[in-house]
């Protein structure tokens, strides 16, 4: 597509109201966080955020774009601080105070990026290419392996970063030849450059490379240094997609910083898991608004807010249409049902109380888990709904433990949201044929040899930077404004995890006979019947073993 078509008059219709909305979202918000907030998790094997050109000095006007040299030093600074930041080892993560956090982020990503493979399945199953933007170390390949597509090209600022993608490539390559498994490993190209600032179709080999699927995870935000930036990674992300293809990324959510910033009495704000800090708390650019975080082991480097209707508007002028934009609270209560058992292989919660002696909660603070101990406790007494079989109900009475995160980590998760854009023909309003039609989220599958890979992706997984989002926020940000933040999306999550289901065979038994029952019922009276209470064997199934 054209390149954005009237910059001046972007920016200037969003300028009037950039900053009076973002400022006033503390007013538009009713937020009633716990004092120890909620949680954040995982960033994929290794994959640590990859930053594309960064300013230190602040944007001279919301509609004045920098020039190229005030951009370059913070570039290069964020590609030195990638490339000399030491990975991590499988003990370490495994040890760190935010080991299910990066897990839980990684979960996210993996359900995410399924979905929408998915969604390309029904109509181009077996050569689907994929643009990994801002690649990082290639916390994302075994995804890409398990959705078994033909085509990536992995992009991002750090030769380091991209250096170590490679050889995991290299790597899962031989292991497919050594086990000879029946789809071969997907071709590549990979590529240095500052996506940024840097146009990707004049580098990739094939000039008529075209993309189903461009994944930006945790590193839009990056570019909003500044518009030139901010256009030419939304340029790269969508220009080589087919009528039909998706852009999806996740992202910091600027009104909830914004939003937690005018809460604070100084300029900082966080818990013992991250701080956040801005250079002032009363004026919001459109681009460079810059504010500096830190997350236990990762890399310090600064970020800038996006203001998502206007990335929403940016975008449609490369023919993209919105299909969603979710905070990773909502994401987690819309699709956790569906992947327990991912989230259970992935670790992306942990076990209140430990099960193991000697094993240790990642908070020493009994607060941090006092809503999964209020959880556990109404449970037992019957007080707690959390099944709608008898059965279960009656057994989760003598549940012993729950999954959960910690207060800290749940509120650093509150504060991302997960996007996604599809690009419609023409850049008019409608939708391609086979995007029309509404679909639910497919549980992620996997075979018997990606599951054993699972883990391996886990303990590969390095940090990525601090990204924010918050309260749900109105789906498409039609009214630019902050949905009430509801009870739900407050609690840290707590649920009977697919390990301790595991536990008691009965209850798969009795949920698998009472669903043959039904299904001999409904062919006997040869109608389809409601729905029963229990779960159908497939989703019992599903529910225990997981799927990616």
């Amino acid at each position: 597509m054209a390149a954005v078509e009237d910059k001046t008059e972007v920016q200037a219709a969003e300028s009037e109201k950039t900053a009076e909305d973002l400022k006033s979202q503390d007013k538009s918000t009713s937020q009633t966080n716990p004092k120890e907030g909620d949680s954040e998790a995982s960033k994929d094997e290794g994959q640590e955020q990859n930053t594309n050109g960064h300013s230190k000095e602040e944007a001279k006007s919301e509609t004045e774009p920098k020039t190229d040299s005030s951009n370059t030093a913070l570039g290069t600074t964020v590609a030195k601080h990638y490339n000399e930041h030491p990975e991590g080892t499988k003990e370490s993560r495994k040890e760190s105070r935010i080991f299910h956090m990066r897990n839980f982020n990684n979960w996210i990503k993996s359900v995410m990026i399924n979905e929408f493979l998915q969604k390309i399945k029904k109509y181009n199953y077996r050569n689907i290419h994929v643009l990994d933007l801002c690649c990082g170390k290639g916390g994302d390949l075994l995804k890409w392996q398990r959705g078994r597509i033909r085509k990536l090209v992995c992009a991002d600022i750090a030769k380091v970063s991209v250096d170590q993608c490679e050889e995991r490539y290299k790597d899962m390559k031989k292991t497919a030849e050594e086990r000879r498994y029946r789809d071969p490993l997907f071709d590549t190209q990979f590529i240095v450059a500052d996506c940024s600032k840097e146009r990707l179709a004049d580098i990739y080999t094939d000039e008529d490379l075209v993309f189903d699927l461009c994944s930006c995870q945790f590193s839009y935000h990056y570019s909003f240094e500044s518009f030139e930036q901010a256009d030419v990674m939304l340029k790269n992300a969508c220009e080589k997609l087919k009528p039909g293809g998706y852009f999806i990324g996740t992202t910091p959510n600027a009104y909830e910083l914004v939003n937690k910033l005018k809460k604070a009495e100084g300029l900082e704000f966080g818990n013992d898991v991250f701080q956040i800090k801005f250079e002032n708390k009363d004026e919001f650019p459109l681009y460079g608004c810059k504010y500096d975080f830190h997350l236990e082991g990762v890399v310090d480097c600064p970020e800038f807010l996006v203001y998502f209707p206007l990335l929403e508007k940016m975008a449609k002028n490369y023919g993209m249409k919105l299909v969603y934009v979710k905070t990773f609270h909502d994401f987690f209560q819309e699709h956790s049902k569906d992947n327990m058992g991912l989230l259970s292989r992935m670790n992306a919660l942990e076990s209140y109380p430990p099960k193991r002696d000697g094993d240790t909660q990642a908070s020493s603070s009994e607060e941090s888990y006092s809503h999964a101990k209020d959880f556990l406790e109404g449970l037992q007494s019957g007080k707690t709904e959390s099944s709608t079989s008898k059965y279960r109900d009656h057994r989760e009475r003598s549940q012993k433990h729950v999954g959960t995160l910690s207060k800290e980590e749940w509120e650093a998760a509150g504060m991302y949201i997960a996007f996604a854009f599809v690009k419609v023909d023409n850049v008019n309003d409608s939708a391609p044929a086979h995007t029309k039609t509404a679909e639910a989220s497919t549980a992620p599958t996997t075979t018997p040899a990606a599951e054993k890979e699972d883990a391996k992706e886990n303990e590969a997984e390095s940090s990525s930077p601090m990204e924010t989002a918050g309260e749900p926020i109105e789906k498409k940000h039609k009214e630019d404004t902050v949905e009430e933040t509801t009870d739900e999306s407050l609690s840290a999550p707590t649920m009977t995890t697919a390990a301790a289901e595991k536990e008691d065979g009965a209850d798969i038994s009795s949920a698998m006979e009472t669903a043959r029952e039904s299904r001999k019922r409904k062919y006997k009276e040869d109608t389809v019947e409601e729905t029963t209470d229990e779960p159908s064997s497939k989703k019992k199934g599903e529910d225990e073993a997981g799927a990616e």
